[in-house]
């Protein structure tokens, strides 16, 4: 509290950082402001009681503790902060009766106050405007400009301008408030393909629209340009899950995909190119059919397209230069992947051997007596082979250890008419003959406003190959840039910062000591939050996990920016918990809760922050397997 030179006695008071901190009125400012003269004397001592007082509420706004020296420009600084929180409403000031009984709302007599000190000079204003990728003004949006504690919010009018006058800095952070609010605006204008015209110059900075957005910074009387930019995001599925000469999707990329398929269906809008490569071994006819089932089979899983995988499986819509059928030991392999061995739940040989353990695994399968049967999974008649029934049913089982629910087919990127495309040897990683890295495949991830366009490609025609290839490169690129011919393919790549390489965001995983059958029947909701309020991801267990093995359960949160802290909290419940609070990222895997767990909280066992794996070193050659 503290007594005016009317001899009035106020409360000081700060609001809450959730309070609505309106603007004081002219009263109170006025009457801050004779605060800040009165408990100085002529010659500007403040060794009084509201002196002190009065510099305690200054280090709380200000946020550091002042030096309190007995000059002029002290006391502008302090008159400029106070008067401007008093002003924004985070300095508050409340009248209160005296001692000798008057009213609080009696208003006093004035007199002459002292001098008031020269008010603070002000460096200039400060401007953003915020275009999108063609160039047009975004509109409507909240930009927020900072210095230390100051925080100014100001909404872009219809120019895209967001502009802030008066305020004492040279330069100032200025970031969106909201991107989940900047892409509602820009939604509607990004629900088709569009051609960029990126504006250029030294303030301008160009930004993909994704959480979280770095902030500008913006010189005081130089305005500031920021492009916003779609949604572009590549990945690479390398080639450790396709063996030599193989198009089948080994379950070691299960993890990768997994997280393709939590981008793609992150956003209802969202699209996706899948393409498929080789290495340099065989005929450029060869490679590019044996590339596009391996992005065939890529498609399947996504979808759960059980007659492509049958297709792919029987091999009845091969082209002319490339035959191709699975039989028993890719069908071995699934049984694995589902945790459905034998009668003694051993696993089973993966060499295409029908032996005993492996016909055990069949009835167990065809039984539904393995732990990671799908709820849905339909009654199958017992017989010692699968067949064209038992396989799709297997295939779907597989395919929902990628994505509980399959992502919708209108979501990828028709090209020639195919919802997938094989580029074959024309954009190897390496010059290697045989190049375990280079037999991969590519899924980019997009807004349909930077969807690519005009791709000239079609199934087994490695005529547009050849129409929009280079010569073949005859000695490796000095600074290590991979040797891609195709300029079809480099101009979708050099959308992506990493150029068609692995993906580099971050994901977190969280584990779970129960089966995929007991999680069936959790209503629990897992959210991460970030903690600046920019990311809220949402899990629901029933339908987002997925099994990591017969006992336990995983669920994954992708694309976390290593720079913020997260917590976790559980909806959906009785008693909705804090799993953990705001932690750091690259903590994050320390928050281990392997004991205490039950249903009730169902807490993380596991919690695991990690990127993709870099692809491993280059493989011993495998044996020829590819007919010429």
């Amino acid at each position: 509290m503290h007594r005016d030179r009317f001899g009035r006695t106020w409360r000081w008071s700060l609001a809450d950082a959730g309070d609505d901190a309106g603007a004081s009125s002219f009263a109170a400012v006025d009457v801050a402001t004779s605060l800040i003269y009165f408990p100085f004397d002529a010659a500007g001592a403040h060794d009084s009681e509201a002196a002190h007082a009065l510099l305690d509420v200054y280090e709380s706004i200000a946020g550091h503790t002042a030096a309190r020296p007995d000059d002029v420009d002290f006391r502008r600084a302090l008159q400029s902060t106070v008067r401007r929180a008093v002003e924004t409403g985070w300095l508050r000031l409340e009248r209160i009766a005296d001692p000798h009984g008057r009213p609080p709302d009696v208003e006093e007599p004035r007199t002459t106050a002292p001098a008031p000190l020269a008010p603070a000079e002000t460096k200039g204003s400060f401007s953003v405007t915020v275009l999108d990728e063609v160039g047009d003004p975004v509109d409507g949006v909240d930009v927020a400009f900072s210095s230390g504690p100051a925080r100014h919010v100001v909404p872009t009018n219809g120019s895209g301008e967001a502009r802030l006058d008066g305020v004492d800095e040279t330069r100032m952070n200025a970031s969106l408030v909201s991107v989940d609010a900047a892409r509602a605006t820009l939604k509607p204008r990004w629900a088709t393909p569009r051609q960029p015209k990126i504006k250029t110059g030294e303030a301008v900075t160009v930004r993909e629209l994704v959480a979280p957005i770095d902030p500008v910074s913006v010189e005081a009387n130089v305005p500031a340009t920021l492009v916003l930019t779609p949604f572009f995001q590549c990945h690479e599925v390398a080639g450790t899950h396709f063996q030599f000469g193989r198009s089948f999707v080994r379950s070691d990329a299960f993890e990768l995909l997994a997280r393709i398929a939590e981008a793609l269906s992150a956003d209802d809008g969202r699209k996706a190119l899948i393409l498929g490569h080789t290495d340099l071994a065989g005929t450029d006819a060869l490679n590019k059919e044996l590339s596009e089932r391996r992005a065939h089979a890529l498609f399947a899983l996504f979808t759960h397209d059980g007659n492509a995988w049958e297709t792919l499986f029987s091999g009845t819509d091969d082209g002319p230069n490339w035959k191709e059928k699975w039989d028993l030991e890719e069908a071995q392999h699934m049984l694995n992947t589902l945790a459905c061995g034998d009668d003694k739940e051993a696993p089973i040989n993966e060499r295409g051997i029908r032996d005993a353990s492996t016909k055990q695994a069949i009835h167990r399968f065809q039984a539904g007596n393995y732990q990671e049967k799908p709820a849905e999974q339909a009654a199958l008649a017992n017989a010692d082979v699968l067949g064209v029934d038992r396989r799709r049913e297997l295939f779907l089982a597989y395919a929902k250890r990628v994505t509980r629910r399959p992502v919708d087919a209108a979501r990828f990127t028709k090209v020639g008419g195919s919802s997938f495309m094989g580029c074959g040897e024309f954009n190897p990683l390496s010059l290697s003959a045989r190049d375990l890295e280079s037999r991969r495949a590519n899924v980019f991830v997009f807004d349909p406003a930077a969807e690519p366009q005009s791709l000239p490609c079609r199934l087994r025609d490695v005529g547009p190959c050849n129409a929009n290839s280079g010569p073949a490169p005859k000695e490796a690129e000095p600074e290590g840039k991979p040797p891609f011919r195709c300029r079809v393919f480099q101009n979708v790549a050099s959308k992506c910062p990493c150029q068609g390489g692995a993906d580099v965001s971050h994901d977190l995983v969280v584990r779970f000591p129960f089966s995929l059958d007991a999680v069936d029947g959790f209503r629990h909701v897992l959210v991460m939050e970030s903690d600046d309020g920019t990311i809220i991801q949402k899990k629901t267990l029933k339908d987002d996990a997925r099994a990591l093995d017969p006992t336990e359960s995983e669920v994954s949160f992708t694309h976390l920016p290593p720079a913020h802290e997260y917590r976790m909290r559980v909806e959906g419940i009785d008693q909705p918990h804090e799993v953990f609070a705001f932690t750091p990222f690259e903590k994050l895997s320390g928050l281990s809760r392997a004991d205490g767990v039950d249903d009730a909280q169902l807490e993380a066992a596991a919690l695991q922050a990690e990127a993709p794996p870099s692809p491993p070193p280059d493989a011993p050659p495998a044996p020829e397997d590819v007919p010429f």
